[in-house]
């Protein structure tokens, strides 16, 4: 019952892939339809599509995830500058060292990383919580802290809580209990604008709007 502009853009996709099978499409061309899923999510999506090419459907799927070729589909063309490079072989038959040889050019060499040397914390979130809007998800008690030189994973399946959380981060949303303290300074009720001019950015997942 949601309206289809609160949904998440994992939810949106899935939405208009109902959609269009429901119009009665025969041939399907999914561009990265992908990107934006958990593994979980592309995993059902990728097996839904199978079994519509079971049913006497056509896909494509376009995508730079070898992982998802090998394990979905029956033939793989590879595109590199414009020109086709490999023309509808079997999956079977092509190694994943030769598909990332054709889709750059030269064989990869994978460097190794270096550890990572975290610092002093520089972002903490303590039992922060909101109300739910209208179409949203409430955020219950939630914390971690963020260090100097390191990367943080927020995992879950779209729709539920992430898109609220980044909102409480960024003072579009206010929080009904919790702090957020940013370089030892408590942001929590500061303004969006103020959050920027102390450092806070961010990348939207819906990056068109």
């Amino acid at each position: 019952h949601k309206l289809v502009a609160n949904l998440s853009i994992a939810e949106r996709q899935r939405a208009e892939i109902i959609k269009v099978m429901l119009l009665g499409a025969r041939i399907l061309v999914m561009d990265e339809p992908t990107a934006v899923l958990t593994d979980e999510e592309a995993r059902t999506l990728l097996s839904f599509a199978q079994r519509l090419s079971r049913q006497g459907h056509a896909v494509v799927l376009i995508t730079h995830k070898f992982r998802e070729v090998a394990a979905f589909c029956d033939r793989v063309t590879i595109m590199r500058h414009g020109e086709t490079v490999l023309e509808g072989a079997r999956v079977a038959n092509v190694t994943e060292a030769e598909v990332a040889r054709l889709m750059v050019g030269d064989a990869l060499t994978v460097a190794g990383r270096p550890l990572s040397r975290p610092g002093d914390v520089c972002l903490s979130v303590e039992r922060l919580s909101a109300r739910a809007t209208a179409h949203g998800q409430s955020l219950n008690d939630l914390g971690f802290e963020l260090h100097v030189g390191e990367i943080l994973g927020i995992a879950g399946v779209g729709g539920n809580g992430q898109e609220e959380l980044v909102a409480c981060l960024l003072g579009l949303d206010r929080a009904g209990a919790g702090a957020i303290v940013l370089d030892g300074q408590d942001i929590s009720t500061a303004k969006p604008d103020q959050r920027r001019e102390a450092g806070l950015r961010v990348i939207p997942s819906d990056r068109l709007a």
